[in-house]
Parts: C-alpha cells; structure tokens; sequence
C-alpha cells in the first residue's frame, strides 16, 4: 500500500514537471478578463431582477 502511495507521488510529480505553467502576464490578464465577465453577468441579472421585480409589483396590486 505504501508502496502503490509513492509510485503515485513519483508519478505526479513527474506529470508537474512537464506542466507547462502559465506566465504572470498571462494569468493577470485572464483574472481581469473573468472578474470583467462577472461584474457584467451580476450587473445584467441585477438589471432583470429589478425589471421583473418592477413587473410583478404592478401585476400584483
């Protein structure tokens, strides 16, 4: 068993070695790209949820 657990580690960190990681530049750049995304996508959601907040307060009275 202990065995099987050190080829594992062996092997994963052989797999990490050959990882071609991604530079500082490039993981900044996809950060700012995806919190982008996100403040878009919250603010539209937030848009039709007022919307449709609006909608249903008038159908209800």
């Amino acid at each position: 068993m202990i065995k099987k657990a050190i080829n594992f580690l062996t092997e994963v960190i052989a797999e990490l070695k050959k990882v071609s990681w991604a530079g500082r530049k490039e993981v900044i750049g996809s950060t700012v790209v995806v919190i982008m995304l996100i403040a878009i996508v919250a603010a539209f959601t937030g848009v039709i949820d007022f919307v449709l907040s609006k909608i249903l307060a008038v159908l209800i009275k």
